[in-house]
């Protein structure tokens, strides 16, 4: 599998991804860093020097990526890993069912930084913050009103910068605000969402997509910019105006620009 950059409409070979299926993307502005979740494990690749990329073996599927001041979080189907920025060793968070105060479940749904020190951690048993200050779990839950919740089940979770937060399912997206009352903002099977302020760029089963929240205005990224892949499974933002987007099997880089 191969990367690219698309950067300033040009395409510039980066290098090649690990011999796995990529499950979710990663990228994080101050470091300049993407991080790959494949289906077995997780990598690190430095974009100003990609010679000192490293794959950490998991055996897991990489379910959740985020990022706090020190670690890189990895959500598994099994467990929680965090993988140190600065010494590169990654250790599993410890899960004990009988711990009012530790993890609520060993299979991570979704991770959502909340810019203090602290993640909200969505598990297959209920919702957990955790606060790097105090090195503390403590229980929380996610309001989802009755319609949504009799629909469907969730699927991910995420935060929303306006207000709110963002839930994905399997077959639409929805915005929920902070009194927890949904709305459909896109039918289809959305598997990533990347956003800026109103912008919202979508991985679905038709392409990537660009939501115009001001206006509710869709478009159809394919129609507007070549070679981008038929389905897309992931979406991430990088500096500048840089869109990463992988089908699953290759990564490519678009332009995030408003004019898109």
């Amino acid at each position: 599998m191969l990367l690219y950059r698309w950067q300033n409409d040009s395409l510039s070979y980066v290098g090649k991804t690990h011999r796995r299926q990529v499950s979710r993307l990663l990228v994080e502005p101050q470091s300049n860093t993407l991080v790959i979740g494949y289906h077995s494990g997780v990598e690190t690749l430095p974009l100003d020097n990609t010679g000192e990329r490293q794959f950490f073996p998991l055996g897991q599927h990489v379910l959740a990526l985020e990022s706090s001041a020190t670690h890189f979080w990895v959500g598994t189907e099994q467990g929680l890993y965090l993988l140190d920025k600065a010494s590169k060793e990654i250790k599993r968070v410890e899960f004990n069912p009988h711990d009012e105060f530790g993890l609520a479940g060993e299979k991570i749904y979704a991770l959502v930084a909340d810019g203090e020190l602290g993640m909200w951690i969505a598990t297959n048993n209920g919702v957990r913050y955790f606060s790097e200050y105090g090195s503390l779990f403590k229980r929380s839950s996610v309001t989802i009103d009755e319609n949504l919740n009799r629909l469907e089940p969730k699927l991910e979770v995420m935060d929303n910068p306006l207000g709110g937060y963002w839930v994905i399912t399997g077959s639409a997206l929805y915005s929920v605000d902070e009194r927890g009352e949904s709305a459909m903002v896109f039918w289809g099977a959305v598997t990533s969402l990347a956003q800026r302020e109103q912008e919202l760029w979508l991985a679905t089963d038709r392409g990537l997509m660009h939501v115009e929240l001001g206006a509710y205005q869709i478009t159809a990224m394919n129609q507007t910019v070549e070679n981008l892949p038929a389905q897309v499974e992931h979406v991430a933002l990088g500096s500048g105006h840089v869109l990463w987007v992988s089908d699953g099997l290759h990564l490519s880089v678009s332009t995030s620009k408003p004019a898109l």
